[in-house]
């Protein structure tokens, strides 16, 4: 008897060993089936941008998120892919879901092309960026630089903006300002002036997208798309023009004290703020004068007649006059109040009148 009771204790003992021994094999199995394979995430090389996933592997079904950063600033970019399929753009960054596959991550990249106009609105486009402004900026200790941006808008009183930088290191978006300028007739905004803080920059170049939208009327939006260079000093365009000034409506055998002054004038230049002409003489009742003209600026223009003993001096208005060029170049001109030119060793006449202002 005592025998069969120990054949039976040590039966019981084995079948406990031997359950014990299954379970753990089969916790063992569905702990490898718990654990779902794991697929790469690489890179395709790209010297003009760097594309940085959250992990380098993943499962099936993980959401992905790849960082981007551009290192060309003449580049940005127009879509991430991977595996040839396009990732969604979430803000800055990019993501995707992760197949059951390795996956190869790629970025498109487009060149910035530049745009000066844009946006649709009632007798042109909704913003413009100014002819006079410069695209070269200088870094100084102190200073601003300040680009002008006109707006033909229905009506706005608010102006929405964003500005983006291609490349921080030049010009970081911190460094910009925008100003908004409205109608002297009302609060309608008509202008607006972008200022870069002249101390914050550095030595570069950069591509400036600036976006704009018409708070009164969101339909109301346009993109201005510039290529800015930071420099250690602004070299400008300079030409050599021709003013011819007709006295035959005034005293041609007087002295006459003429003057221009670059409206657009920028002291980081070095070019002429003004331009005086003074005991100037008319030949066959005709004044003519060389001046140096800073290409895309406009100048205001000054014609005095001076006093038989020159202490004295009378300003006479001056005709408005259209000279050579298209609707689509643009012409030489003399026109409100403003002198410009469109072209290298152009010549314009204008009429001096009888009528004086002070």
């Amino acid at each position: 008897m005592k025998i069969k009771n120990l054949i039976l204790i040590i039966i019981s003992i084995i079948t406990l060993f031997a359950v014990m021994i299954s379970s753990v094999a089969c916790n063992n199995t569905e702990t490898e089936q718990e654990t779902p394979k794991k697929y790469s995430i690489t890179v395709a090389q790209n010297s003009d941008c760097t594309l940085t996933p959250n992990v380098t592997s993943a499962s099936f079904a993980d959401t992905i998120t790849v960082t981007v950063k551009v290192n060309n600033p003449d580049k940005y970019v127009s879509g991430v892919k991977y595996n040839n399929k396009d990732c969604f753009k979430d803000g800055n960054n990019y993501t995707f879901t992760m197949p059951s596959e390795n996956v190869t991550l790629s970025a498109e990249l487009s060149d910035y092309e530049e745009k000066l106009s844009d946006g649709n609105s009632y007798g042109g486009s909704f913003v413009s960026f100014a002819s006079t402004n410069s695209k070269t900026i200088v870094k100084k200790e102190s200073g601003t630089a300040q680009l002008t941006l006109y707006f033909n808008a229905n009506y706005m009183t608010i102006l929405k903006s964003e500005i983006i930088s291609s490349n921080e290191d030049a010009i970081p978006v911190s460094a910009i300002n925008v100003q908004e300028k409205t109608s002297s007739l009302g609060n309608a905004i008509t202008s607006a002036t972008v200022s870069i803080d002249q101390s914050k920059i550095n030595l570069g170049t950069t591509w400036l997208t600036m976006n704009f939208t018409n708070g009164n009327s969101s339909s109301q939006k346009g993109t201005i798309i510039v290529k800015i260079t930071v420099a250690e000093t602004l070299v400008l365009e300079k030409w050599t023009e021709t003013v011819i000034f007709d006295v035959n409506r005034i005293d041609e055998n007087a002295e006459y004290y003429i003057y221009f002054r670059d409206t657009n004038y920028n002291a980081d230049s070095g070019e002429k703020e003004y331009q005086y002409f003074d005991n100037v003489t008319a030949v066959d009742g005709k004044v003519t004068l060389e001046i140096e003209y800073v290409v895309n600026h406009q100048y205001w223009v000054e014609f005095g007649v001076k006093s038989s003993d020159g202490s004295k001096i009378t300003y006479h208005d001056l005709s408005e006059t259209i000279g050579t060029g298209s609707s689509s170049t643009g012409y030489n001109k003399y026109q409100y109040d403003k002198l410009s030119f469109i072209k290298d060793n152009a010549s314009l006449e204008i009429t001096v009148l009888s009528s004086t202002h002070s």
